[in-house]
């Protein structure tokens, strides 16, 4: 898309095959109803598409979104950079967790970890680590520097389950400002963060239905679904 258009595009990869699946049914069942969505099929590996996506883009006046969801270190900076050499604004999730044990591993000197650390972050600033939690705080540093200054760590993080992850932003600065990255630091950061592990419970509760909200008790028109105890059960 241009930068004073909407988005044209959207272009999605899964290396899950049912997922893909999933993903396009869900797409074309939107269209169905009308909403439009131009999308390609969901490609199975992120690292082609990036580059394919990147070698489609043009070099001025374009506009991404793009937002990579990272179970480990499957993206390759080498494919990440071909977008990133193109006007858009980035969100990674940073499984941090998942990429302490690799980290661990090449730190001790495990060759074939040392290169898939190199592969993940482009190079060996993930050597300037001293513990995990700086390993998000070197990628978003990896990401600011190819031109998107605004940046914003989002930790998420639990102890019961243990959940260690991280949302991390990256914009480039406009002269229009960025709102919706104003948002991001002002509204959804420290929200996000207030969260504690009772809240993030009941929320995935209600989520997978076993723990209703207030409103399953009425219909539409306000009156109760449930008449007598009974029915509870």
């Amino acid at each position: 898309a241009t930068a004073h258009s909407p988005f044209t595009t959207m272009f999605l990869a899964d290396a899950n095959p049912a997922f893909r699946e999933a993903l396009s049914a869900r797409l074309r069942r939107l269209n169905e109803l009308g909403f439009g969505i131009r999308f390609e099929e969901p490609a199975s590996d992120c690292n082609s598409l990036l580059r394919d996506v990147g070698r489609r883009l043009p070099v001025v006046k374009s506009n991404f979104l793009a937002f990579v969801d990272l179970q480990g270190m499957e993206v390759d900076w080498s494919s990440f950079s071909a977008i990133l050499s193109r006007l858009g604004d980035i969100i990674v999730t940073f499984n941090t967790a998942q990429i302490q044990r690799p980290w661990g591993l090449a730190r001790d000197g495990n060759e074939s970890y040392v290169q898939a650390m190199n592969r993940f972050y482009g190079g060996s600033g993930w050597e300037d680590a001293r513990a995990a939690d700086d390993l998000p705080e070197l990628y978003l540093d990896s990401l600011a520097a190819t031109g998107r200054p605004l940046t914003s760590r989002v930790r998420i993080h639990r102890e019961n389950p243990p959940l260690r992850q991280d949302i991390l932003f990256a914009a480039r600065e406009t002269k229009g400002g960025s709102p919706w990255f104003d948002a991001v630091e002002n509204r959804i950061k420290p929200k996000v963060e207030a969260q504690t592990d009772e809240s993030v419970s009941r929320a995935l509760d209600i989520m997978t239905g076993r723990q209703p909200t207030l409103d399953w008790f009425f219909d539409v028109t306000g009156q109760p679904h449930l008449t007598t105890l009974e029915e509870f059960g």
